[in-house]
């Protein structure tokens, strides 16, 4: 659990993931189970909607097109 300024979550998101692509060289995804309503937009701009998976935001509830995208991302994953 990362806690960041508003101003800041975009940028550590997204060198923190380039260094562990890097690093790894395998495919990463961002999993969050309830995010603040204000990082959202950063942390979805950081890393795009293909890598980030945020299920549930606050105020709003349980987004479920979240969860689509994320069982279709981990289906193309592990048939590659």
């Amino acid at each position: 659990m990362f806690f960041y300024k508003r101003e800041e979550v975009e940028k550590r998101l997204s060198d923190m993931f380039k260094k562990w692509r890097e690093k790894t060289e395998k495919p990463l995804v961002y999993l969050s189970i309830w995010e603040a309503n204000a990082h959202v937009k950063e942390v979805l701009r950081a890393l795009g909607e293909d890598t980030a998976f945020i299920f549930s935001v606050e105020k709003e509830g349980i987004l479920w097109h979240a969860w689509e995208r994320f069982l279709d991302k981990i289906n193309v994953v592990l048939k590659t």
